[in-house]
């Protein structure tokens, strides 16, 4: 499924998305994508290469055309439990110049995070963009049992907020993602919304099929890390968007009584195809884009939490970017 554009020219921008079982979630992702969403884009500026695994509850074509914007579907069969090789699939796929990858489609982004990505790739061609993420919640969802969160109240949450209209107001229902809980003004462990260059990308050598986890396992981790440790890499973050992880039953991402036995067969994955453990990078970011009122209170918690790391690092006279400065 295609909507070919009127003299064909490449985007600026090819933002791969990767789904598996998570029909409602992932066209909430992909609405979050279309021109009728984004601010300040046009739809000559970026495709969205959507790559689905067979399920039992898989995207329907049909509405995905009617999204506003340039959409590309592949529904593909996988036989490993992985993300990985549709998510290659999406880059070989992808005709932009640049590449966002989004290995979990269950993430909705905030309204201005393409025109930001994008703006950050122009100014820099050795930019890497990462978009920081939260949980739709009150807390972090793998915490939370059945009673407290799942998929009809969080619906009721969207609902509330209507958020097709007011796509920012999705701060106002959710909380850091565990991933990274000191926030963006520490080192990321990761992001869930990574974009460079596609000849970056493809020097990197995509995800790698290593791992072989379920769900990936510690894949995304990887791409971060292997990413923003080149250095040529200048790592931008958006403190005024996000990725809005929803519910869907993931991995790592709901409540399991193994989560901590299976996080450390992952860490283990790692260290075995890695031939150490995983370490954040500690390379200096640089902000870009707007923040809005509803974002100031994540910003508030980065900048206090900032400090107090600073303050640290300078009690014990050391530097807190060691991986390289932005300047």
């Amino acid at each position: 499924m295609e909507k070919p554009l009127k003299n064909h020219k490449k985007p600026m921008l090819s933002v791969v998305v990767v789904a598996y079982n998570m029909a409602r979630q992932a066209m909430n992702t992909l609405y979050s994508l279309s021109t009728d969403y984004q601010r300040g884009v046009t739809r000559e500026e970026y495709e969205v290469v959507v790559v689905e695994n067979q399920s039992t509850n898989n995207l329907h074509p049909e509405e995905i055309a009617k999204l506003s914007g340039n959409f590309r579907y592949t529904l593909r069969q996988e036989s490993e439990p992985t993300p990985i090789h549709a998510l290659n699939q999406g880059i070989e796929l992808s005709e932009g110049e640049n590449i966002c990858l989004m290995i979990d489609g269950a993430r909705m982004l905030s309204p201005r995070t393409l025109r930001y990505i994008i703006d950050a790739l122009t100014i820099e061609p050795n930019a890497l963009v990462a978009v920081p993420g939260y949980h739709i919640g009150e807390q972090d969802q793998k915490l939370n049992n059945v009673n407290q969160h799942n998929e009809i109240l969080e619906q009721q949450l969207l609902d509330s907020i209507h958020w097709k209209r007011q796509g920012y107001r999705l701060f106002e229902i959710s909380c850091l993602s565990p991933a990274n809980p000191h926030s963006y003004l520490h080192p990321l462990m990761e992001s869930n919304c990574l974009s460079c260059s596609k000849q970056t990308i493809l020097n990197y050598g995509g995800a790698n099929p290593l791992f072989k986890s379920p769900g990936g396992g510690a894949v995304n981790l990887d791409l971060y890390r292997g990413l923003c440790s080149n250095p040529k890499i200048k790592l931008y973050i958006t403190p005024g968007e996000g990725t809005f992880h929803q519910y869907h039953g993931g991995v790592t991402t709901m409540q399991r009584d193994d989560l901590e036995a299976l996080l450390m067969s992952f860490r283990a994955e790692y260290e075995s195809i890695k031939g150490n453990p995983y370490t954040a990078v500690r390379k200096e970011p640089i902000l870009i884009g707007a923040i809005t009122s509803f974002a100031l209170p994540t910003f508030k918690e980065a900048v206090m939490r900032a400090e107090k790391r600073f303050a640290r690092f300078a009690t014990q006279g050391q530097d807190p970017w060691e991986d390289g400065h932005a300047c």
